[in-house]
């Protein structure tokens, strides 16, 4: 009886794989590659590099260090802190071009090192030139250093490439036009750099991109509209805020979109808020700090996805008596803008998802219901800088939580939490 191929697969699987199978020390190549990365740093206070001892960077413990099993090539470098600009976790030096000797190299993450500098054009040449082009590298994640210069051509020959992120960091110059050769790429984000000029037409070639975040840089008009109209079909998430764009109105081709977020801040927008067509997609808006204009109330309508809204900084002068909140908001944002009414319509309405609400420095009048006493995650509630007549009092303390109220009680009060409201008169 023939014994069926599949059976044969299975047995070379596991002889490989098995629990008695010895993975590959790693390569001696990758490991000088990694070392000649670490000789670079001059202070290393995330403790990362002290785990790289030893010869093998694939079995020794060596942290963000990723091998393949079976030929023991490094695929994976991920070395990543969280980013607090006062934070004292970082690395302090330049990257090496012996990343480029990292032939399969498939994820690279050094991100929030902050005090890791290299003019970018030189991350990508002399070794890095033939590393890129036949790359297998999928994620590339360079952001929170100190990067500076122009985001070199070559980038654009990592045609795996699915996931780029150089956000805060010091990058200038204008986006490549070739960037619309990365037909894998899911995500870009770029944000708080020094970028100028404008956003190239080929972006509309990037099929895949359903994230696109080339905010807070001095990027300016005009917006390739005609292939944002007809490109990027993917395209769930976009974030244009705090750039040189003078929109004046969002674009039909946002607001005709199947989007969860739309981040439009310091747009210079005017008139009135927006039209979704549709609306039940979105989960976060941000029209904060532009010249917005009208009422609040049919906002929210059919928005029944929204978490997040953020339209500070406005001239919106709506009754928010009226306003009733999608129930799974969790942060509402309409602070400085010039809304009369009550909040009693607002806090009926409201979820048990609401961690954050900001109405500081409006026209609101009345007191605050006793229905705040059911919103059992809320963390943070400013009302200061209005015509609230009430002061309150909170029993029953569960979690950290921040209220304000207007004077004479506009004092910032943190205490742990709340499950129970009580009021004085």
């Amino acid at each position: 009886m023939m014994i069926p191929t599949w059976v044969f697969k299975i047995l070379i699987i596991f002889l490989v794989y098995g629990p008695g199978s010895q993975a590959q020390i790693c390569s001696e190549v990758d490991r000088a590659a990694l070392l000649g990365f670490k000789a670079r740093i001059l202070t290393d206070t995330t403790g990362i590099l002290s785990s790289w001892i030893g010869k093998d960077c694939c079995n020794g413990g060596w942290e963000g260090i990723q091998c393949d099993r079976v030929t023991g090539r490094v695929t994976q470098v991920m070395l990543q802190r969280s980013f607090e600009k006062d934070s004292a976790i970082y690395m302090k030096g330049t990257l090496s071009p012996t990343l480029g000797d990292l032939k399969f190299l498939e994820i690279l993450v050094i991100s929030g090192m902050k005090r890791l500098s290299v003019r970018s054009h030189q991350v990508f040449q002399a070794r890095f030139q033939s590393f890129w082009a036949g790359s297998n590298l999928s994620l590339l994640d360079l952001s929170n250093n100190q990067l500076s210069g122009p985001i070199p051509d070559s980038l654009c020959n990592l045609y795996k490439l699915q996931g780029l992120s150089l956000s805060n960091n010091e990058l200038t110059g204008q986006l490549p036009p070739e960037i619309g050769r990365l037909k894998s790429l899911t995500t870009l984000s770029l944000g708080f750099n020094r970028l100028v000029g404008q956003i190239p037409t080929s972006i509309s070639q990037l099929h895949n991109l359903w994230y696109l975040n080339p905010s807070r840089n001095a990027l300016s008009d005009p917006l390739p509209y005609d292939a944002l109209v007809k490109g990027i079909p993917s395209l769930l998430s976009i974030d244009l805020s705090y750039k040189k764009f003078n929109l004046v109105t969002i674009p039909k081709w946002i607001t005709s979109r199947h989007l969860s977020d739309v981040h439009l801040a310091g747009c210079n927008l005017k008139g009135f808020l927006p039209i979704f067509t549709k609306p039940y997609s979105l989960t976060s808006i941000d029209l904060s700090d532009n010249h917005v204009t009208g009422g609040i109330t049919s906002l929210f309508q059919k928005m029944s996805s929204l978490q997040k809204v953020k339209l500070s900084n406005n001239q919106l002068r709506g009754n928010l008596s009226e306003l009733s909140i999608p129930n799974g908001l969790a942060v509402l944002d309409l602070h400085s803008n010039q809304l009369p009414g009550s909040l009693s319509g607002l806090l009926r309405s409201a979820g048990g998802f609401l961690e954050t609400v900001d109405l500081s420095n409006n026209q609101i009048t009345g007191n605050i219901p006793s229905t705040i006493s059911k919103l059992v995650g809320l963390k943070r509630f400013d009302v200061s800088r209005n015509h609230i007549t009430d002061r309150f009092i909170f029993t029953r303390f569960v979690d950290s939580a921040t209220y304000r109220t207007k004077p004479p009680y506009e004092t910032l009060s943190t205490i742990s939490g709340h499950r129970r409201l009580g009021f004085l008169n």
